[in-house]
């Protein structure tokens, strides 16, 4: 268990503790190759300490069941009455980081915990632990700054490849200036599908073409470059072809293919040991190129909706006012509030919240064309921007969406209540150049227009043009 993993379980144990009844914890990590439960961290008088202990069990079939389906486990010996209950994590970062945690609340006075002390706690735990994915961040970033230090001492083409917003192709075209090779066949590993994957080719004529298409089951039999890769060969020569696996140290991320079948020209021992040489470099330029894109596409979306931020959004904007107001094409942007959100919130707690926001944006993705792009602005609201898009198009898509999203059904039956929650919101239109001439001008109309929405009884669509004249004047005094 890493240090900051315990570092950041600790705080979740202090949160349910500050939030729920429960004032014993503790804290354990399903082995699930052996069925054990290996406790690691313990909170008991008020104190958090480091914490070793062993539960097996394989041989309890009722608790290696609940365990297993994520159910809680209540137990009791003697006075002392324990209630297991399970969290699974799954990192959206790596395939590897899938981790099963077990929180043990624990009595010593015989009493059996009640179900609303059970499922507090168990709100506490996925409330928090939700944001666990960041350690994985934290430490993603720790090593791609290690790694970033070890290729620019080694290499300029592998340090600025990494920095690059297409860094495969920048290493490409570094590959083919260097060497000067035929043709240059670049494959990485995706771990989550087990398959072998192309990247990039690129020949003489520096001309790169995607490889995408082209994928290879990681079994043996099926490819020579499998079967090369899944091999102890540090390198494999065949004729005018030259296989080099890429690994950094025992782990195999691709595999570099470079050939001269062409011109049939002999390739160099020279640079055949050159390339012996950058094989670990090359792999490590490959696992950076990926840890950077991952941090960047975390860097740029909204963990809980899968929408982009407001940073990117404004960067998109930026572009997009750009090319409309160049080639005199209309823009259109359809600002959205989510009606009595708030109310939610307090109602149903924060979970439902999530929730409602999440249905919200997979309907917007459903809904919207592939060149709009929208945006969680902050809170509950999203912005959806319209290339080449009038305010009658807009208003059509506004009027799709609000029906989709009004056929959203949340379920709160658990809270007691045998009607679910249904959903409306409400929307305010603007679009250039008809309503703005700048980008901060066409943001704030957008936003007036959502304002008279709002103030005139919500779940309704409002395009700044069609406003009231009056509403205009007094939008103008208030501002």
């Amino acid at each position: 268990m890493r240090i900051n993993d315990i570092n950041f379980i600790k705080n979740v144990v202090i949160k349910i503790c500050q939030e729920s009844a429960v004032k014993n914890i503790t804290v354990f990590e399903y082995m699930e190759a052996n069925a054990i439960l290996k406790a690691f961290l313990r909170y008991r008088f008020d104190m958090i300490s480091n914490h070793s202990e062993y539960v097996w069990i394989k041989d309890r079939k009722d608790f290696f069941e609940s365990i297993n389906s994520n159910s809680e486990y209540t137990t009791k010996q003697g006075k002392c009455v324990f209630v297991y209950i399970p969290y699974i994590f799954k990192s959206p970062i790596s395939t590897e980081r899938e981790k099963r945690f077990i929180f043990r609340i624990e009595r010593f006075d015989g009493k059996k915990f009640s179900t609303r002390d059970i499922k507090k706690t168990r709100s506490v735990i996925e409330r928090e632990m939700k944001d666990f994915y960041l350690v994985d961040f934290e430490d993603l970033k720790e090593i791609y700054s290690r790694n970033l230090n070890i290729a620019a001492s080694l290499g300029k083409i592998f340090a600025k490849s990494i920095r690059e917003k297409e860094g495969f192709k920048f290493m490409m075209r570094g590959f083919e200036s260097f060497f000067g090779f035929d043709r240059i066949r670049l494959y990485r590993i995706d771990e989550s599908k087990n398959v072998l994957c192309g990247v990039y080719s690129i020949d003489k004529t520096g001309r790169i073409n995607e490889l995408s298409h082209d994928t290879i089951s990681m079994k043996s039999g099926l490819s020579t470059l499998v079967d090369i890769l899944m091999s102890e060969d540090d390198i494999v020569i065949k004729e005018h072809i030259v296989y080099l696996p890429l690994k950094i140290d025992y782990k195999k991320v691709g595999i570099l293919v470079v050939d001269n079948l062409l011109s049939r020209i002999g390739i160099k021992k020279y640079y055949i040991e050159l390339l012996k040489s950058f094989s670990s470099l090359i792999a490590l330029a490959i696992e950076n190129i990926i840890l950077f894109e991952k941090i960047q596409e975390m860097s740029m979306y909204d963990e809980l909706t899968k929408l982009p931020i407001r940073r990117y959004f404004n960067q998109r904007f930026q572009e997009e006012f750009y090319r409309a107001s160049r080639f005199n094409q209309s823009l259109s942007v359809i600002w959205i509030d989510v009606d009595y959100f708030k109310e939610i919130n307090d109602s149903f707690g924060h979970q439902v919240g999530d929730v409602v926001l999440m249905e919200i944006s997979n309907s917007i993705m459903k809904t919207i064309r592939k060149i709009d792009f929208p945006c969680r602005y902050g809170g509950d609201e999203i912005i959806i921007l319209l290339p080449q898009s009038s305010k009658e198009h807009a208003m059509g898509l506004a009027r799709r969406l609000s029906e989709e999203i009004k056929r959203i059904k949340i379920d709160v039956s658990s809270f007691g209540i045998n009607k679910n929650i249904e959903l409306t919101t409400s929307m305010g239109i603007s679009s250039y150049p008809e309503d703005a001439k700048n980008m901060d001008e066409l943001l704030l109309k957008a936003d007036e227009a959502l304002y008279w929405v709002k103030s005139h009884g919500r779940n309704n669509i409002m395009a700044y043009s069609d406003m009231p004249k009056d509403s205009n004047n007094a939008q103008e005094k208030k501002n």
